[in-house]
């Protein structure tokens, strides 16, 4: 599966996680914004690195690599859309 596919893929479900939460969302130019009581979450990908990156008002700057093997997105022992959807809650 191509980089652009599974990228589009957990952006998206983070999109949708967000809508169905009644939190502040927006997609644009292919990046993620997430306005939280926090502040906002920036998400996009990088294409030159093949990696997704987060900047988080609660946790700071991450960068998420694909793992295939566990088809996730992993940085040690964070899982991209877990530690999304765990800030939020």
């Amino acid at each position: 599966m191509s980089f652009n596919k599974i990228s589009d893929e957990i952006i998206e479900m983070i999109f949708d996680y967000c809508e169905e939460n009644n939190i502040e969302v927006d997609i644009l130019n292919g990046v993620l914004y997430i306005n939280s009581a926090f502040g906002q979450y920036v998400i996009n990908k990088h294409n030159v690195t093949s990696q997704i990156w987060v900047s988080s008002p609660r946790s700071g700057a991450h960068k998420f690599s694909y793992n295939e093997v566990q088809q996730l997105w992993g940085l040690k022992e964070k899982e991209l859309y877990s530690l999304i959807i765990s800030e939020l809650a």
